[in-house]
């Protein structure tokens, strides 16, 4: 997958940085004048970049495995160079690639450090400080091992211009760097260290974007995958009520979250690898970065998971304060969330990725049947006459669209449907379907081409983001068109709060035009009054969608696979 990817990045990124150059090389970038002292940016065609600002102390020495330190140094008089990007948090097989040679998954410049509690601000032109411009905070996905600010498909500038508002990517720890749970031991790690990332660079942003034009009344955090996951926890959060105003969640996997059991076995076997006893930091902290994401990667499969844990192996446990149940979906059945406006989506094909990544060949009708078996156990004849096999050959693509349901679409509809029981009235469901025609590159880094022909998990955020040109794909006209719909509504999401109204306004040099004039349609609340209804971003035009999967998910709901 590298190789492919890099023969469309290679040239990309060489057009990007010559066509950039001046404004790269100015002298006179923005300056924002921040408590800590001035910070210098660059200026492109779209916005006015900051990258690298440190929202934490650096997490290093005996403050590796320690909660984050907020950033408390000053740079004044000097001012800080905000023109490129820092180093990425350490993350799983992105280490030893050669330059740009890294896939889509890995960051652009492939630089790691532990030294990694950075962000980047992306404000639209022209720069004006005194503005109180809505504010997005975005959090990487990934599985909670991959996750960067400086992700090629997360480059916030047209965002920025197209919403006008002011787009912050942010980086916090991943992995057993940012996860591990390591006992009783004296000063022993507690884990969630990434999850507290998360919250210190909302707290900064409070603190700060003041200084960038932004408005910290006017907060979305948004997220895709574990993201999205990211984004739930904060919803559910009790100490998190005054960091932002509403939320995106995209692609959520409704996965349960480790019990501090689980953790700790998870961790245990990672200092063995390292010839550490669990409790034992000294030894731990002796250990290199690199060499725990070694122990990191022998550890996985020696450690059993529930079903849907086996493409998350790392992340939040029930700690009973960030995280405060297992079951992510009870919450919302139960309406233990924050009662704020948010959006939530899934892709048509969700699941493909996660099916053909972990069964790399060919699937028969006995194996596919037996998965289920093991899967659901005395319930397996009644999934098995809803999802029959197809009659012959690779039964991979049956199981994917059984799993889309029974992980994505049919929980998201469950858990939003629950929502407007409990007083959350400004709610909004879409389904993304809107397939590239850039065969055989997958935006994710997955080895299989399978995605190329679908709309697969994570398809929707560089439609959302604008940076498929970027990757070294071609845009057709439509693939653009619905580019710039998702623009319009979660802009207006942004500005108002409700994605229908329109509220800012946009320069003439970039004006979002949604589909064509007049093809501008309702998105309705989801709820019962309005049938239900969900947009469904598509090309050549969005369309209202009734009743998608209703079938489907009324069985799982019948079924009861979850628990409330």
């Amino acid at each position: 997958m590298a190789s492919v990817v890099s023969a469309y990045l290679l040239p990309v990124l060489l057009l990007f940085l010559m066509k950039n150059a001046a404004s790269i090389n100015a002298p006179n970038g923005p300056i924002a004048k921040t408590q800590f002292g001035p910070v210098k940016g660059i200026y492109t065609d779209e916005a006015a970049i900051f990258y690298g600002l440190p929202f934490g102390m650096p997490p290093v020495g005996e403050m590796r495995w320690k909660p984050p330190q907020p950033f408390h140094s000053s740079w004044a008089p000097s001012t800080y160079d905000a023109s490129y990007a820092r180093p990425s948090c350490y993350q799983l097989n992105c280490l030893n690639l050669p330059d740009l040679e890294e896939t889509l998954e890995c960051p652009q410049d492939n630089k790691f450090s532990e030294d990694c509690l950075h962000l980047n601000i992306f404000t639209p032109l022209p720069f004006n400080p005194t503005e109180k411009l809505p504010v997005v905070i975005w959090l990487p996905g990934l599985r909670y091992i991959y996750g960067s600010a400086t992700y090629l498909l997360l480059d916030g500038q047209f965002l920025a211009n197209k919403t006008r508002s002011i787009v912050v990517t942010t980086n916090y720890r991943l992995g057993a760097l940012g996860f591990l749970v390591a006992g009783e031991g004296e000063g022993a790690a507690t884990g969630n260290y990434g999850t507290l990332d998360q919250i210190a660079a909302m707290r900064w942003v409070q603190s700060n974007i003041g200084s960038f034009g932004g408005d910290k009344d006017q907060v979305t955090i948004m997220g895709q995958s574990a993201g999205a996951d990211s984004v739930a926890l904060h919803l559910m959060a009790e100490n998190t009520e005054d960091l932002f105003k509403q939320a995106v969640m995209m692609s959520i996997p409704f996965i349960s979250h480790k019990t501090r059991a689980e953790a700790l076995q998870l961790s245990k076997v990672v200092a063995e690898l390292l010839n550490c006893t669990t409790g034992n930091m000294t030894c731990l902290h002796a250990a290199t970065p690199q060499d725990i994401m070694a122990a990191q990667a022998k550890a996985v499969p020696a450690v059993p998971y529930h079903i849907t844990e086996e493409y998350v192996e790392w992340g939040p446990y029930v700690d009973g304060n960030i995280v405060t149940t297992p079951n992510l979906q009870g919450m919302f059945l139960q309406g233990k969330l924050q009662k704020k406006p948010f959006i939530l989506g899934t892709t048509t094909d969700d699941a493909f990725p996660l099916i053909y990544d972990g069964w790399n060949k060919e699937m028969t009708k006995a194996q596919y049947e037996q998965i289920l078996q093991l899967l659901f156990l005395g319930k397996a004849q009644l999934v098995l006459k809803e999802y029959p096999p197809v009659m012959s050959g690779d039964q991979r693509p049956k199981l994917s669209q059984t799993a889309t349901d029974l992980l994505y679409a049919c929980p998201t509809r469950r858990v939003i449907r629950a929502a407007t029981n409990f007083e959350l009235s400004d709610v909004w469901l879409y389904r993304f379907d809107q397939k590239t025609e850039a065969k055989g590159v997958d935006l994710w880094g997955s080895d299989t081409a399978e995605c190329s022909d679908r709309v697969c998990h994570g398809s929707d955020v560089p439609f959302l983001f604008q940076t498929l040109k970027l990757a070294g794909l071609n845009v057709t006209d439509e693939e653009q068109s619905t580019a710039d719909s998702m623009a319009y509504y979660f802009g207006n999401f942004l500005h108002t709060g409700d994605p229908n109204n329109l509220g800012w306004r946009v320069s003439s040099q970039h004006q979002v035009h949604p589909q064509q004039p007049g093809d501008v349609i309702n998105w309705p609340k989801y709820n019962k009054l309005n049938n239900y209804v969900n947009m469904k971003f598509t090309a050549p035009t969005n369309q209202q969608e009734q009743g998608y999967l209703a079938e489907k998910c009324d069985f799982w709901d019948n079924l009861k696979t979850f628990h409330e």
